[in-house]
Parts: C-alpha cells; sequence; structure tokens
C-alpha cells in the first residue's frame, strides 16, 4: 500500500521508497525512511497534499513525491 492510499489518522511503516536519488535524498534529511512509523494528520479535498507524523515531527507532502 502507498502512503497516499492511508486515511487520516491511519498508521503505517514505511518499507520501500520509491523516488529520484535527490528527492531520496531530501526525505532522507527529513527522517522520513525505511522502517519508520508514520501517521497521516490531513489530506488536501483535492487530494494533492498530505501531512503526515513520523516521530515528533510533522510534514506535508505531495502526493507526486
Amino acid at each position: 500500500m502507498n502512503l497516499s492510499e492511508l486515511n487520516k489518522d491511519q498508521k503505517g511503516v514505511i518499507t520501500n521508497v520509491l523516488a529520484s536519488s535527490a528527492l531520496k535524498k531530501r526525505l532522507f534529511s527529513l527522517g522520513v525512511g525505511i522502517n519508520k512509523h508514520v501517521t497521516v494528520l490531513e489530506t488536501s479535498l483535492q487530494k494533492n497534499t498530505i501531512k503526515i507524523a513520523i516521530g515528533q515531527s510533522a510534514l506535508a507532502l505531495r502526493f507526486d513525491e
């Protein structure tokens, strides 16, 4: 299941990061990585952005990221 398929307040564990090497480095520097537990906090009405929590941090991502 992809992160974009989770609904608000659902939790998951990241098992793979499919991204370009530059984006992957950026995500890893923000705490997004393999075996990290994430919670979906919000999604936009148009389903083009998602706000997630990883540990004590929260960040917003575009669905295409």
